[in-house]
């Protein structure tokens, strides 16, 4: 019935909000990235990427509906799906905006220990099993990979400047 349908969207809505939450750390440093550079575009563009993984990560725990592991001790324990994990999401999504952003490989080697941090922390935890935290990383990777290609101007020109490619003229 309507109940149903209410308590659906109200799970999406908590859902979406927890996403929101767990991408706090990865937004303000992507966030404050981008405001050094004062350009107008950069952030509608990372607005979109973030938008798009606060959907897409909790709607296909939804979808896919993964119990987390139980364990006999645990530090903590969740009650909702377990998989993709959306912390491992955020922090793939940070590290594909990082290395679609910049060829620097010290901002790289960060994003890459920092999403490698988070999944060891999720399995630390026992809130995750490596699938989740792995599935999570290439989703929020994918993401940031799908805007980048369908954006009506490459992400790696305007988030770094116009880049010569051989096949350009």
């Amino acid at each position: 019935g309507g109940g149903s349908g209410q308590d659906l969207v109200a799970l999406i809505g908590r859902s979406i909000d927890l996403d929101l939450a767990v991408q706090d750390d990865e937004g303000r440093i992507a966030a404050l990235a981008l405001a050094a550079t004062g350009e107008r575009r950069r952030p509608v563009w990372l607005l979109a990427v973030v938008a798009a993984e606060a959907v897409i990560a909790p709607a296909s725990k939804l979808l896919l509906d993964r119990p987390r592991p139980v364990w006999d001790d645990p530090i903590t324990t969740l009650t909702s799906a377990s998989y993709p994990s959306g912390h491992a999401a955020a922090a793939g999504m940070l590290m594909g905006i990082v290395f679609v952003a910049t060829e620097r490989r010290l901002l790289r080697t960060l994003a890459a220990g920092w999403a490698l941090l988070t999944m060891a922390d999720r399995l630390f935890l026992g809130v995750h099993y490596p699938s989740d935290v792995v599935g999570g990383l290439l989703l929020g990777m994918v993401i940031v990979a799908i805007a980048d290609t369908v954006s009506p101007f490459r992400a790696v020109r305007y988030l770094t400047g116009p880049v010569r490619h051989p096949a350009d003229p």
